[in-house]
C-alpha cells in the first residue's frame, strides 16, 4: 500500500474521532459504549466529595433526555465520514455546533493535502512541514515523526514508516469567525504498510465562535480498537473516550452549559446494533448540580439511532434515579423509588419542553 494512502486513512479517522465525544448546544448528555482498551483517565477537576449534587426528584425526567439523546450524535459523526468521498461533506451539517464544524474543516484541509501528496513530513530530526494559514488569521500546523529513517525518505515506501505519531497544532486559527487554539496528538501503532486497526488520540482544545456564541474548553483522550476497512469505508467496532471540560454558549437564544468531569464514554458495534455506555460526572443547564452517571447495562441503539431498545443507566445526585429501557423502546424512569412509564424516548420531557 502506498504510504500516502495510509496517511489518508489516518486523517479520515482523525476527522471521525474528533467529534464523537461532543454534543451540540442545548441540554444533552454524552454517549458511548462497548469494548476497546481503557482510555487514559484524566484527573477529576473537582474531588467527588466536594461536588454539589443535582436535585433528583419527580420533576427530573428531563435529565433522562440529556443522557439518551447523545447516541444519534455519535451516529452523525461516523456516518458523515464513512468514506473518502464524504470527508468534508458534513461541513455544512447544521447538526453540529459551528465550533466543532470548524475543527472538522481544518482536518479536511489536512486530508486534501495528504491526497495530493503535500503532507511529506520529514523525520523527527528534521524541521516540520510549514504551517498552513487560516482564512481569518493564525495558523494550523501538522508535524509527524515515526520509527524508521529520518531525513529525505521516499514517503511512498511504507516499510520506512512505523508507529506514526502526528500532532496538529492550532494557533489562533480563525475560520468562519471561529478562533481555535489547541493540539491534537494522534498515535497509530504498527506498520504503515497495513491499514490502521487501532489508534489513540489526545485533544486539548479551547475556542470561541463569535458568530454563534459557542465557547469550549476541554481535554479528551480516546482509544480506538478493532477498526475495519473495506476499500474506502471504515467501521469502528469499539472505542473509549475520556472527557473533561465545558461547552457553553446559547442555542437559538437559549443559554446552555455542559460540563464533564472524568466522563468515560464507550461505544461498541455488536454486528446488529450499537452498544453505548457512560460513566462519570456531568452537569448541564438543566441541572442544579452534578449527576454521577453509571451504566448498569449497555444501552442498545438500532443503527438508525432511533429510540433505544435496551439497557439500564443509574443517576446519582441529591436523590437517585434509574432509567430502564425495554425491547419495545418503552422507558421506565424510577426516581427515589417512584416509577413513571413512557411509551418511547420521544415522550420523555426535554429540559426546555
Amino acid at each position: 500500500m502506498k504510504n500516502n494512502k495510509f496517511l489518508e486513512m489516518v486523517v479520515i479517522l482523525i476527522v471521525v474521532l474528533a467529534f464523537t465525544p461532543f454534543i451540540q448546544g442545548g441540554c444533552g448528555g454524552g454517549g458511548g459504549g462497548g469494548g476497546g482498551n481503557p482510555a487514559s483517565e484524566n484527573t477529576s477537576t473537582t474531588p467527588e466529595n466536594t461536588k454539589t449534587l443535582a436535585t433528583l426528584n419527580a420533576s427530573s425526567s428531563s435529565h433522562t433526555t440529556d443522557i439518551l439523546q447523545t447516541g444519534s450524535l455519535i451516529n452523525d459523526a461516523i456516518e458523515s465520514f464513512i468514506s473518502e468521498e464524504s470527508v468534508g461533506a458534513s461541513s455544512s451539517d447544521n447538526s453540529q455546533p459551528p465550533l466543532f464544524k470548524n475543527v472538522q474543516r481544518i482536518l479536511n484541509k489536512m486530508h486534501a493535502e495528504s491526497r495530493g501528496g503535500k503532507v511529506n513530513a520529514l523525520g523527527s530530526q528534521q524541521p516540520d512541514t510549514p504551517p498552513e494559514s487560516c482564512e481569518g488569521g493564525g495558523t494550523v500546523d501538522l508535524s509527524m515523526n515515526w520509527d524508521g529513517p529520518n531525513g529525505d525518505i521516499d514517503i511512498s515506501d511504507c516499510s520506512q514508516i512505523n508507529n506514526l505519531h502526528m500532532t496538529i497544532t492550532m494557533n489562533n486559527c480563525v475560520e468562519s469567525g471561529v478562533d481555535l487554539n489547541g493540539t491534537m496528538d494522534v498515535t497509530v501503532p504498527g506498520s504503515s504498510c497495513a491499514e490502521p486497526s487501532s489508534m489513540s488520540m489526545t485533544l486539548k482544545f479551547n475556542g470561541h465562535d463569535s458568530v454563534e456564541n459557542y465557547t469550549a474548553d476541554f481535554d479528551a483522550t480516546m482509544n480506538v480498537t478493532d477498526i475495519v476497512w473495506d476499500q474506502t469505508a471504515i467501521a469502528i467496532q469499539s472505542m473509549k473516550v475520556n472527557v473533561t471540560g465545558t461547552i457553553s454558549g446559547d442555542d437559538a437564544g437559549t443559554p446552555f452549559s455542559e460540563t464533564y468531569d472524568n466522563f468515560m464514554i464507550g461505544f461498541g458495534d455488536t454486528g446488529s446494533q450499537y452498544q453505548i455506555s457512560m460513566d462519570g460526572f456531568v452537569q448541564t443547564t438543566c441541572m442544579d448540580g452534578w449527576v454521577q452517571v453509571t451504566t448498569q447495562e449497555p444501552v442498545l441503539y438500532p443503527y438508525d439511532f432511533s429510540c433505544p431498545t435496551g439497557g439500564q443507566v443509574s443517576l446519582h445526585g441529591n436523590g437517585d434515579a434509574v432509567i430502564s429501557i425495554h425491547s419495545d423502546s418503552s422507558i421506565d424512569i424510577t426516581v427515589n423509588g417512584t416509577t413513571t412509564p413512557y411509551i418511547s424516548c420521544q415522550d420523555v420531557p426535554a429540559c426546555n419542553g
